[in-house]
């Protein structure tokens, strides 16, 4: 099992989902992180609800690659999702987020973090 690391050179995948599930309410306002529906195959980082609808989320410690999109909509597909939630340092340049899919910078997760202390 990983450990969790806080200095910031070694921030692990897990500290920046438990970031976001920690933030949930600030990040998307009138979401909140539920138990979602579980394959082997296709297990997203966190699942969130909104206005009834489950939303997969996928979390990356650097950028959000277009293996990290396809792997998100593979998600979305399985599940049958309307809507899905990138989180990454940035979006690589050489993809483009479909209109449904928001993404949420790491930055943006530290500093609701840093808001707190």
């Amino acid at each position: 099992m990983k450990r969790l690391e806080t200095s910031k050179e070694t921030k692990y995948e897990e500290y920046y989902v438990n970031l976001f599930k920690k933030h949930i309410n600030k990040i998307i306002p009138g979401s909140k992180i539920v138990k979602g529906p579980f394959n082997l195959h296709h297990i997203p980082d966190a699942w969130i609800e909104k206005e009834g609808q489950l939303i997969p989320v996928e979390c990356k410690k650097d950028n959000f690659t277009l293996k990290a999109l396809n792997q998100l909509l593979r998600y979305m597909d399985n599940f049958k999702a309307k809507e899905g939630i990138a989180v990454g340092k940035k979006i690589n340049e050489d993809i483009v987020l479909p209109k449904n899919i928001k993404f949420i910078s790491l930055e943006e997760l530290e500093k609701f973090e840093e808001k707190q202390v």
